[in-house]
């Protein structure tokens, strides 16, 4: 199910990545590794808006309106999603979404959502973080496939 706010959102990611991608010479590399610091916070960003239009647009496509303003609330309490995180949020809603999503969620869609949160709390916290631009990158691209797989659960089941 095509979703124009999730698809402004990758697409203003994606400007971002392709913008830090230009720089390659030998000289601006630590900054390149500066920048994929900034993207792994967007990336763990992106996730959790993400997860929220698509939750949003479920209750106010399928409930109430008093229901979707209280899961309106409610899912901007819900942040750091890891793969059981969400697994569990999803079963919060429907207990076939959360074997839905261990079908089709493969290990590099959770390990890239797991690894994004544990890099974006080391860096925000001060921590030593060496996260590559093709790290991140990578990371993002697992990611959005995820979003898309949530999408598909929660639209179309």
């Amino acid at each position: 199910m095509p979703n124009k706010e999730l698809d402004k959102l990758s697409k203003k990611l994606d400007n971002k990545f392709k913008l830090i991608d230009k720089i390659d010479k030998d000289n601006e590399i630590e900054l390149k590794a500066e920048y994929s610091k900034y993207l792994c916070v967007l990336v763990s960003g992106y996730f959790e808006n993400t997860i929220k239009v698509i939750f949003e647009g479920y209750t106010k496509d399928k409930g109430h309106p008093n229901l979707n303003r209280y899961i309106t609330k409610q899912i901007r309490n819900k942040t750091n999603f890891n793969s059981q995180k969400l697994k569990n949020f999803l079963k919060e809603f429907n207990d076939e979404w959360e074997n839905e999503y261990e079908d089709v969620v493969d290990d590099d869609e959770k390990d890239a959502i797991g690894s994004i949160y544990v890099n974006r709390n080391n860096i925000a916290h001060g921590k030593d973080n060496n996260i590559s631009f093709a790290a991140v990158k990578s990371y993002y691209e697992h990611v959005k496939k995820l979003v898309c797989k949530i999408n598909q659960i929660v639209n179309c089941s």
